[in-house]
């Protein structure tokens, strides 16, 4: 239909009440709507409901509660033919032989044949018991495979039979039994070689057969393993795998019993000894990275800190006073642009830790982009139809009393830092965006004054929306932007 057409002359008298518009205005304001009022205007003409359908399809989850509801839709035979199949861009499903509300996404599976994103929870189960749906998806560019209890075996099958052309590829393994399988994944993703671009291995062990195997389109790598007791990590020199490698992730943590004295140094030392060689086996990059993030010891212990410049650094997972002694080697090698540092409220110490962090930077002159996420670590669970106001009860007290006390050495900044950005974060499996709704500290004359090359600071705070069916909050960021030359911020609201 072309834009100068209207809805007109395809609604009927019954729907006679419903305005005029142009199609190419109707469906770029539906598009634009929440997917409850998508699916509200849906109900109003034939019209309407067929703009919806490809709005609301894109993209679809089978993973929460309402997925019974979705799954009728799909399946519906009126109004009109089940056509909304051609729709179906992006899933995120989760398949339980267990629960017989989930076995009707094999039969999903088989009929969205233009599906291009896909994020399957139980792919083990599934591949065993329908191994066929991975031949009929030949047009997958990103799968995202979630194994809970079971050896990931089910994503390596699904890698050998499909003819997708995939391009970015999650493997993640959630273990109980702390123990982490080994896989052949290079070998099985090998086809992909002229497509892939991004891998990501959560909890999987690449497997030692990756001699010759090289992958010259990839340009990211995230390589994390957590929760993981006495692994020995098989696959040698896996990074020169991927020698055009532009963006590197690597986090290797272990979780272990905490005893008296756990906290000192020397205990740490017991901790980062544990995990040198699995770290290091990994191998290096060849060549120069543009972004390089990982937790300090991982990026200290793992030969990481080459004499390349790296563009972005991120150093992660920052709880502990003995991690302080490694920023300085860190920084003095990568020498970043760009640094984010990913702090939790919860370390003891914390001023220290910025002052020695503000030296590290000031040290090496080279930051212009300085970023710090400050984590909150929450369990609490949300009712649907929580007000917000008791989100911000609960949370934001927390948030304001570590905002006042925490005193930030500004003095020690370098000179050469032109943009400043304060975070804060939540990080709670309830959570979905994490953001906590506080007033921004104030931003006056104070952060130019002590840094005299500062141009620009911006909080990011959040904005609580609403509560989900599933007890999950969403938020919105609430983005502050202090210049030099403006009396009053810019204010972005952020999805």
């Amino acid at each position: 239909m072309s834009a100068g057409n209207s809805l007109g002359s395809h609604i009927t008298k019954r729907e006679s009440l419903v305005p005029e518009l142009n199609y190419d205005i109707v469906s770029y304001i539906m598009a634009s709507c929440p997917r409850g009022d998508v699916s509200s205007l849906m109900k109003t003409c034939h019209a309407y409901y067929s703009i919806g359908v490809p709005i609301l399809l894109r993209p679809s989850d089978g993973f929460h509660k309402g997925s019974k509801s979705f799954y009728d839709f799909m399946f519906a035979t009126s109004p009109g033919p089940p056509d909304r199949f051609r729709y179906l861009l992006d899933l995120e499903a989760r398949f339980d032989p267990n629960k017989p509300e989930t076995l009707i996404i094999p039969r999903l599976l088989l009929r969205a044949m233009n599906l291009e994103r896909l994020s399957i929870h139980g792919a083990d189960e599934l591949m065993e018991f329908y191994p066929h749906v991975a031949d009929s998806l030949t047009k997958l560019t990103e799968f995202r495979c979630w194994s809970v209890d079971t050896p990931g075996t089910g994503a390596i099958e699904w890698l050998k039979r499909t003819t997708a052309p995939i391009a970015r590829l999650q493997v993640v393994l959630f273990i109980d039994n702390n123990t982490s399988p080994v896989l052949d994944i290079l070998p099985a993703i090998l086809k992909f070689a002229d497509t892939l671009v991004s891998l990501e291995l959560v909890n999987a062990l690449v497997g030692p057969n990756t001699s010759g195997i090289l992958f010259l389109k990839v340009r990211e790598i995230k390589i994390l393993m957590y929760h993981v007791f006495g692994y020995l990590t098989p696959g040698q020199n896996i990074i020169q795998s991927f020698p055009n490698l532009e963006v590197l992730h690597v986090d290797i943590l272990e979780m272990y019993e905490e005893e008296e004295g756990d906290g000192d140094e020397e205990a740490m030392d017991r901790e980062h000894d544990f995990n040198v060689g699995e770290v290091t086996r990994l191998g290096v990059p060849t060549r120069p990275l543009k972004e390089l993030q990982g937790n300090i010891i991982s990026l200290y212990r793992g030969g990481y800190c080459s004499n390349w410049p790296v563009e972005k650094l991120t150093v992660d997972d920052i709880r502990c006073k003995p991690e302080f002694h490694m920023f300085l080697p860190i920084f003095d090698l990568i020498r970043p642009r760009v640094l984010s540092l990913n702090i939790s409220y919860e370390i003891a110490d914390i001023n220290d830790y910025l002052s020695l962090a503000f030296e590290a930077v000031s040290r090496v002159g080279t930051v212009e982009d300085l970023r710090l996420n400050f984590w909150f670590h929450f369990d609490y669970f949300f009712n649907p139809g929580t007000d917000a106001s008791t989100y911000s009860d609960y949370i934001v007290p927390v948030v304001d009393d570590f905002l006042s006390e925490l005193s930030m050495p500004l003095e020690l900044l370098s000179d050469t830092i032109k943009r400043l950005t304060l975070r804060c974060h939540t990080d709670s499996w309830d959570l979905d965006v994490g953001l906590i709704e506080v007033d921004a500290p104030a931003a006056g004359s104070l952060y130019f004054e002590t840094i005299p090359s500062l141009e620009s600071i911006t909080f990011e705070l959040p904005q609580m929306v609403d509560v989900t069916e599933g007890g999950r909050v969403r938020c919105k960021r609430h983005e502050e932007t202090y210049t030099r030359k403006e009396e009053t911020p810019r204010v972005e609201l952020m999805g």
